[in-house]
């Protein structure tokens, strides 16, 4: 963010096993749940002081929690 004075999202691939889907045709097996996790900042010298309001706006977050410049992030 410092290099280039832009917002950032940094991101991990999360895999849960934790949810069980038997389609009719096969036997029981596990779905993999995959979110991406992690922390996101915001950049002031843009104009972006509120990137988590951004971000919650998409639609595509599961959630978005801390302060309005920096913040955690969930992504299904």
């Amino acid at each position: 963010m410092a290099k280039y004075q832009r917002p950032v999202c940094v991101l991990t691939k999360v895999t849960e096993y934790t949810d069980l889907y038997t389609p009719p045709w096969e036997e029981s097996f596990e779905k993999p749940l995959v979110t991406y996790q992690g922390s996101a900042r915001g950049c002031d010298k843009v104009g972006i002081n509120d990137f988590k309001s951004i971000c919650a706006e998409t639609g595509v977050c599961e959630y978005c929690t801390g302060h309005p410049g920096a913040f955690g992030l969930s992504i299904k």
